[in-house]
């Protein structure tokens, strides 16, 4: 555990029961969003790339010719 950790676990036993139940519900909370979105990454990677959309580089080469038409204006 770290140095952090530790003095943050200090401060809320020092508040009554019902605030550490709160702060322990939002720990909890935060830990299963990052648990369900490294899931939703993993899931991501295991589909793969869809082959009808297009890649970043089209993306960026399309901004570019928009970007430069509207400057030469």
């Amino acid at each position: 555990m770290t140095d952090l950790l530790e003095k943050a676990i200090a401060q809320v036993k020092q508040l009554p029961e019902a605030e550490q139940n709160e702060v322990a519900k939002m720990i909890l909370e935060k830990l299963k969003s990052k648990d369900k979105l490294t899931k939703l990454f993993e899931k991501i990677d295991e589909l793969g790339e869809d082959p009808s959309q297009p890649s970043m580089e089209k993306i960026t080469s399309m901004v570019k010719e928009v970007r430069h038409s509207l400057t030469q204006k």
